[in-house]
Parts: C-alpha cells; sequence; structure tokens
C-alpha cells in the first residue's frame, strides 16, 4: 500500500535540496503538492513517487516525481481544515500543522485534499465547539455529550450525531440571549434623546461595595454584534447555523451533489471567519 504526503511545491521542484525530508518516500507513494501564500496554504495538484530517492556509488540521488495533475481550482486549507485528522491543535493557525516541506497524511485527509470534499459535520463541531469559551464548553461536555460517540480511546465514532448536539446547544442556549440583548440594545438606542440618559457604552454593573464592576454597555454592543452575525441570523434567508444543521442532519449531504459543496464552503467559510477571525463569543 502507498504512503500518503503532503510536499512544497519548492521541493517538487528541486528534490535534491531537501534529501533529508524526502528519504520517507517510496515508489508509488502518492502525493499532494502545497504552497504557502498570505497566511494560508494551498493545495494545487497530486503526483505519485515513480522511483525512491537513492544514495549509492554513483551519488545521491532524489526522488523523481509523476507529471504532476494539476485541480481546477487550488484548495485552501483554510476551508478543509475542519475536515483534517491532521488538524488537531491549532484551529486559529491550521497553517501551522503545514510548516514542515514534506508532512505526512493519512489516506483519509489525502482524499479530503485531493477531492475538495469537505466532512461537514466534523467541521461543523470542531469549528463551533473550539470556539466556545471553556465554561460554555464544560457545559455543553456535560450536558449535551454523548459517550457512545467517543471510542474507548478517545476518538471521535460519529460527528454527525456531536455536530447535532453542538448546533443544537447553541439554537437553545446561545440565540436566544443573543437575541434578546440584541432587541435590548436597539430598544435603549431608541431612548437616545432622553435628558440625561448615558450612552450604552458607559453602563455599568456594580455590587453593592462598588468593588465589582462590569461594563455592561460594552457587553452589550459586543454581544449585540455578534447576533447580528450571519452564523446566527439573517433576515433575507436562513441562517448558516440553520444550513449547518441541515447538512448535519443529511439533508442535501447525503445525496453526495458536487453542487452541494458551494454551500458547505460558504459555511466553512463563514464559521472560520467570524468565529475564529473575530472570535464573537
Amino acid at each position: 500500500m502507498p504512503n500518503y504526503f503532503a510536499i512544497r511545491a519548492d521541493v517538487i521542484r528541486e528534490p535534491s535540496a531537501s534529501a533529508v525530508q524526502l528519504d520517507r518516500l517510496r515508489e508509488d507513494d502518492e502525493v499532494v503538492v502545497f504552497h504557502r501564500s498570505n497566511g494560508d496554504v494551498f493545495f494545487t495538484a497530486t503526483t505519485t513517487v515513480l522511483s525512491a530517492a537513492s544514495d549509492g556509488n554513483d551519488g545521491y540521488k532524489p526522488p523523481v516525481f509523476a507529471e504532476l495533475h494539476p485541480f481546477k481550482k487550488q484548495h485552501p486549507l483554510s476551508i478543509l481544515s475542519g475536515s483534517l485528522h491532521k488538524v488537531y491543535r491549532w484551529f486559529l493557525q491550521p497553517e501551522r500543522h503545514f510548516r514542515r516541506r514534506v508532512i505526512w497524511l493519512d489516506y483519509d485527509d489525502f482524499e479530503v485534499i485531493r477531492t475538495g470534499v469537505l466532512n461537514i459535520e466534523r467541521s461543523t463541531f470542531r469549528y463551533l465547539f473550539s470556539a466556545l469559551p471553556f465554561q460554555m464548553q464544560s457545559d455543553f461536555v456535560s450536558r449535551y455529550f454523548d459517550p457512545s460517540s467517543m471510542s474507548e480511546q478517545g476518538d471521535v465514532l460519529d460527528y454527525r450525531r456531536l455536530a447535532d448536539a453542538i448546533v443544537h446547544y447553541l439554537e437553545s442556549e446561545v440565540v436566544g440571549p443573543l437575541n434578546m440583548v440584541r432587541d435590548s440594545a436597539e430598544h435603549f438606542e431608541r431612548l437616545r434623546d432622553v435628558r440625561d440618559l448615558p450612552r450604552l457604552q458607559q453602563l455599568v454593573l456594580s455590587d453593592e461595595s462598588g468593588r465589582e464592576t462590569l461594563p455592561i454597555g460594552n457587553l452589550i454592543t459586543h454581544v449585540a454584534i455578534a447576533a447580528d452575525n450571519p452564523i446566527f441570523y439573517d433576515d433575507a434567508k436562513r441562517s448558516l447555523l440553520v444550513r449547518a444543521k441541515e447538512l448535519a442532519n443529511g439533508g442535501q449531504l447525503s445525496r453526495g451533489d458536487t453542487a452541494d459543496l458551494s454551500v458547505k464552503d460558504e459555511i466553512v467559510k463563514h464559521l472560520q471567519s467570524r468565529i475564529w477571525r473575530e472570535r464573537i463569543f
């Protein structure tokens, strides 16, 4: 059976310059080619190892690669990362898992990268759960986590069930309070002409002693912005959270249509850019 690797494009072009890293490659191993740009990793093509590196009487000979099979469009790691086993720690910066020039992959990850087809259940759960603050993660685990979704070794067996659970948790425990805070902020703003009424950003909660304070105005403003996020709320169409739930529950995903990829791409892009980059929670 072949092994699977991600190899940086410059190494493919000049394999003799990376002898140590390429020693692991064997004939018929499968390779996906990538390059880094603007803080992201882009997968561009696949190839096969025709012959492994050798170091004999004639000196070192680098591995030989077959002709590249370029993708129709680049497959960005920022979209695929939630579906990859390889990305297991730095969800905010998945490119850190691809800092080396030669990276071993398992077959499932190689296929996700090669085809560009997302595992929407895994992506939905991993992005949403990791974006939650620790207290909410603990609350979710204690109230919604199903041990049957995990193996004895701690591996996830059923991302579909977990994705449905995290979406339900956000809908039932987060969306309601977010909308309430957003509506409260809107009502308060309508009172701006009332004489001597402080601005929303100036409101502060304090205990009886006045020693413990919470700038509730800033908190309300921040949460109100989160409530208007397209993940949770959209006047024109269904929220991305609802669409993610439908996909995670089978919906369009079960048909396996390639046309669904754009929908899944859109959801995952928003999950990343809005939750990971802006840290809305």
